[in-house]
């Protein structure tokens, strides 16, 4: 018996350029189990709660404020070394239908540490349901893996070794996060220096939090203080600011 050959859809070449990527870069995984009660309360109390996403996404661009190897990455132009982003851009995955499959994108919440829950809050449901086209990132990326492959693998090597083309196009961090569908990530692949993810949420257990860093840029003892910190600015300054908001 034979099987068939199946081309590549747009979905799998795009998430084949992550894995190539991701592959070169040297990660290791910290894992902290997080007593979230505080800004669990205040969220249930809230009328229109924001999501978790939008929740954590502040609480790193807050902590990468005071930590600034959390808004550092590896580049290798124009020779191997540090480059440091003046803000955090966080990038989440979405699932959107593209041709009929459902494929994962990547959007941009830009600069979450300055504004309001509510505002990241409504950028995050506009890259859930925005025509595909009018997405700056997600039409970019389209785009780009319509190209032959050694076109497009060049363009994302240029994207993630030029300091500033980086932070437009990849951002700072990404988080992948698939608890709503009732399985937890262990070790999300990405090309990126940091990438966030968390298990389930809920009263009466801990909320284990993940995060994967490049090794070239820091070292885990600053992963593990950087979590705690998030923690904490999770518990105290975002649970205020549900509080207020409500």
């Amino acid at each position: 018996m034979t099987g068939r050959r199946i081309p590549l859809s747009l979905g799998r070449r795009l998430i084949g350029e992550v894995s190539h990527f991701a592959l070169r870069t040297p990660n290791g995984v910290m894992e902290r189990a997080m007593d979230l009660g505080s800004v669990l309360a205040a969220r249930k109390a809230h009328p229109a709660p924001p999501s978790w996403i939008v929740l954590f996404a502040k609480a790193w661009a807050r902590t990468a404020e005071e930590v600034p190897a959390l808004r550092r990455c590896y580049v290798r132009l124009p020779w191997p070394g540090l480059y440091e982003h003046p803000t955090s851009v966080v990038m989440v995955t979405i699932e959107r239908d593209v041709a009929g499959e459902p494929i994962p994108l990547f959007g941009r919440l830009k600069h979450p540490e300055f504004k309001p829950l509510a505002e990241t809050d409504t950028a995050l449901k506009s890259l859930k349901t925005a025509p595909l086209s009018s997405v700056r990132e997600f039409a970019y990326a389209l785009r780009t893996t319509r190209l032959p492959l050694p076109l497009r693998r060049g363009l994302w090597w240029l994207g993630l070794n030029i300091g500033p083309y980086r932070i437009a196009y990849f951002g700072t961090v990404a988080i992948s996060v698939t608890a709503p569908f009732g399985a937890e990530v262990l070790h999300a692949v990405s090309p990126l220096g940091y990438c966030l993810s968390f298990g389930h949420i809920g009263p009466g257990a801990p909320t284990m939090v993940r995060l994967s860093f490049d090794h070239r840029i820091t070292d885990g003892t600053t992963i593990a203080r950087a979590l705690a910190r998030i923690e904490e600015v999770l518990n105290t300054e975002l649970a205020a600011e549900l509080a207020a908001s409500a």
